[in-house]
């Protein structure tokens, strides 16, 4: 069933062409991924979806009686509120269906209810939609639905009656993703849920979208999301829509089969173009002129294909160091650290040597950012040491940007990073990073988060350093810009520890695995994909090990039984001979 359809539409931002003749459907139940370049348009078609602007052609048409809601990148949330009451807001609904229904039933016992007349029709048919509302909300499992949502999404009980004003950005987003989930509308539409979210809430929120019974639509930069939740991909590129079947993956590779055949489709017309325009010069003005005309004529009627487009605009990274370190680069023996009371790092035992890519995941608040802090030198350890190798120079990239001065625009970041380079230069060098024009001027405090972190990758490209710890490299880039990290990455000489959510990420540049939880520290001798095989073998052999534990429970118990019945049933018989003598 479809729930909201775009036909042939267009739209302008002022003389800025963003959607032109895009057509796009959504059904009932079907999760789609939305994804493409930053500013192609992503953002505009969930405004055209809900209503918030109206397009400049074609039409928008929503079935009527379905519900749409958006989870925005920055919510506007009532500060005054707890975490639960928001969570809790959509299921007001509930109360005003239940007194519709006592009305509906009361109405039938007092006017003499028929199910043949057009009133009792009518009552029967409100009925019965306030059932399947009922039913479909779960009303009588709403209260305990809140709860597993909000834990579901990284809440513990002791955030539930915090006021929402007192939450950080992405908590409050977090709290707003709750409402939304809980609401269960028709269509579903989120754009960057994950950005928030650590692996544990990462995976149940894949869980959850798999099985919902609305449509969901998706912008994410998330490619493992993708792959686990869509089974579309709307690609929105060239200011139009294209849906692809299947997931991230599938959607990847026909993409790429498109793309090359409409580049070879263009070489081919290009080159037939130009052997007959060398025909038409050669032979316009001699015995074969009228030859030359007729193909002139033929060649002003041809449709022409436009070039094919380039691999999207993405940043062009190097990473160099500039000298080999030794090859033991880090060691954390026996290392703890605590805040105050709260323990966060225990008996921590890691070795790291030269060239080796290590990614470290775990839930928020699991210690990574302050483990990488650790090695960096920026925080001291309560108990342990850390030991850092010969010849060892660290770039350290910080998922906040604290290592960018607020004051300097792009421009003079780089050139406080190499003072030697002309204004040409950094200007060429700005433009690998996608700053072009009085972009590389614009003050920080006016640069969007994906901003930043190109700012900070450039100046970390600069540093040569044979060390790098990157605390959450992926966040804000699109994924036409995380692919070329990734390369960059793997062409790398040096050694890479990198704190990331992007599951991705992680399985195309880790050798090793880092898993912090409770304060302690596993590692997995592979990358993403490895840890999560580990992980599932482990389960499967902890539960192996409680079903056999139970079975030997089971019969142990069977066996005391069948000795205590055996025991009764000899002492009735010694009972019954004494009586007979």
């Amino acid at each position: 069933m479809t729930i909201a359809r775009l036909s042939q539409v267009t739209k302008y931002y002022g003389a800025e062409l963003v959607i032109q003749n895009a057509s796009w459907t959504i059904v009932r139940e079907r999760k789609v991924g939305v994804v493409g370049r930053n500013g192609a348009g992503k953002t505009t078609l969930f405004r055209l979806l809900l209503g918030q602007i109206e397009p400049d052609q074609g039409d928008v048409w929503f079935d009527p009686g379905a519900t749409v809601r958006c989870l925005e990148q920055n919510p506007v949330l009532d500060e005054s509120v707890s975490v639960l009451d928001l969570a809790s807001e959509p299921l007001s609904h509930l109360e005003e269906l239940r007194a519709r229904e006592v009305r509906i039933h009361g109405q039938m016992a007092s006017s003499g209810f028929r199910e043949d007349t057009p009133e009792g029709r009518r009552l029967l048919k409100d009925l019965g939609d306030i059932h399947e509302r009922l039913h479909h909300l779960d009303a009588y499992g709403a209260g305990s639905r809140v709860e597993s949502v909000l834990m579901g999404l990284g809440f513990v009980e002791a955030d539930f009656s915090r006021p929402v004003g007192e939450l950080s950005g992405g908590q409050r987003a977090r709290a707003r993703l709750a409402q939304l989930l809980v609401d269960q509308p028709d269509l579903l539409l989120l754009d960057e849920p994950t950005n928030h979210l650590d692996l544990d809430a990462l995976e149940w929120l894949e869980d959850f979208l798999r099985t919902y019974e609305g449509g969901v639509a998706v912008v994410s930069h998330d490619r493992w999301f993708l792959d686990r939740v869509s089974g579309e991909i709307a690609d929105v590129d060239r200011h139009g829509v294209t849906v692809y079947p299947g997931n991230y993956t599938a959607y990847a590779a026909a993409k790429q089969e498109r793309l090359d055949q409409e580049r070879k489709a263009y070489e081919m017309q290009k080159a037939e173009i130009g052997r007959q325009e060398e025909f038409i010069r050669r032979n316009i003005a001699g015995q074969k002129t009228k030859q030359a005309q007729s193909r002139r004529k033929k060649l002003e009627k041809i449709e022409r294909l436009a070039p094919p487009p380039g691999e999207g605009r993405a940043i062009r990274i190097a990473l160099e160091p500039m000298r080999q370190s030794g090859w033991d680069v880090v060691r954390l023996q026996r290392t703890g650290m605590r805040y105050g009371e709260r323990r966060v790092l225990t008996d921590v035992n890691v070795a790291v040597v030269r060239g080796q890519r290590l990614g470290i995941v775990g839930p928020n608040g699991s210690g990574k950012t302050t483990l990488l802090k650790i090695v960096a030198g920026q925080l001291e350890p309560a108990e342990g040491d850390v030991r850092v190798g010969a010849n060892v120079e660290m770039g350290y990239y910080d998922q906040e940007h604290r290592n960018l001065d607020i004051t300097k625009n792009p421009f003079e970041q780089i050139t406080e990073e190499r003072p030697n380079l002309s204004h040409e230069q950094v200007r060429t060098f700005l433009g690998r990073f996608l700053f072009s024009g009085d972009d590389v001027f614009k003050p920080m405090t006016s640069l969007s988060g994906g901003e930043r972190s190109r700012v900070s990758l450039a100046r970390l490209m600069l540093r040569g350093s044979n060390l790098l710890l990157l605390d959450e490299p992926t966040n804000h880039l699109d994924i036409a810009s995380r692919a070329a990290l990734e390369e960059a990455l793997l062409e790398y000489e040096g050694t890479i520890v990198a704190v990331s959510h992007d599951r991705y990420f992680l399985d195309r540049i880790a050798q090793k695995t880092l898993v912090l939880r409770d304060g302690r520290v596993r590692v997995y001798e592979g990358g993403y994909s490895y840890y999560q095989r580990k992980l599932a073998e482990e389960r499967d052999s902890e539960g192996a090990a409680k079903a056999a534990a139970a079975a030997r429970e089971a019969a142990r118990e069977t066996a005391v039984r069948e000795a205590a019945a055996k025991t009764k049933k000899d002492g009735k018989a010694k009972g019954g001979a004494g009586a007979g003598r």
